[in-house]
């Protein structure tokens, strides 16, 4: 639920107002003990907002968000293909920060919720001559795939360098190196036409 309530905070308006009136009402002591940063990485373009319990230990809620979508052709084959992909990366994680030296190296450790999604679809865009017969790209048909985790909570752990608290800074620079623990993806194919007899190879690659 913490890291819900900030995520909700960052998006919706009136909670984002409402946050920023808490922070204002806070006195200055108060608002030393939080630190906001913008970040970007493997997981995306995103943010973190850091509560300082003490000088050793920090929580920490970020975001990480990369949607993408490109098309594009594959004509090696027979058959030519046209594609389309949507990549939609999603993250958003609770993290305790632990500085041995009360500094600037740190070690850390958390909860992500992964919401990242894949999601694929490819068409015969020209017809396919075999013997005296030639099928059309309708007849041919399409190919769609599906990428996502049936686990959507997943462990983080990682080491970084920077301290968004640090008493006199008012700009500086975060870096972490961090990884997830994750079961395998799933992996769903489907077919229409000619073509989906392919998807019944869905399990194979999944399990490869």
């Amino acid at each position: 639920m913490f890291v819900l309530t900030i995520i909700s905070a960052l998006f919706l308006d009136m909670k984002r107002l409402a946050l920023l009136l808490v922070l204002l009402a806070l006195p200055a002591s108060a608002l030393a003990q939080v630190g906001i940063a913008l970040r970007a990485g493997t997981n995306g373009a995103g943010g973190d907002l850091t509560f300082g319990l003490n000088d050793k230990l920090h929580l920490r809620a970020n975001i990480g968000v990369l949607p993408y979508s490109g098309t594009g052709s594959y004509d090696e084959e027979e058959v030519g293909l046209d594609y389309e992909a949507d990549i939609n990366v999603f993250t958003a994680s609770g993290i305790v920060d632990f500085y041995p030296t009360g500094k600037l190296f740190r070690l850390s450790a958390g909860v992500t919720y992964n919401a990242t999604e894949i999601d694929a679809t490819a068409r015969a865009n020209e017809s396919y001559t075999a013997g005296n017969r030639t099928f059309s790209a309708d007849q041919l048909g399409s190919l769609t795939a599906n990428l996502d985790y049936d686990s959507k909570l997943q462990p983080y752990v990682g080491i970084g360098f920077g301290n968004p608290l640090r008493a006199g800074k008012v700009v500086g620079f975060v870096f972490d190196v961090g990884m997830f623990y994750t079961d395998a993806p799933t992996f769903e194919m489907t077919g229409e036409g000619m073509l989906a007899p392919t998807a019944e190879s869905g399990p194979a690659i999944e399990t490869a």
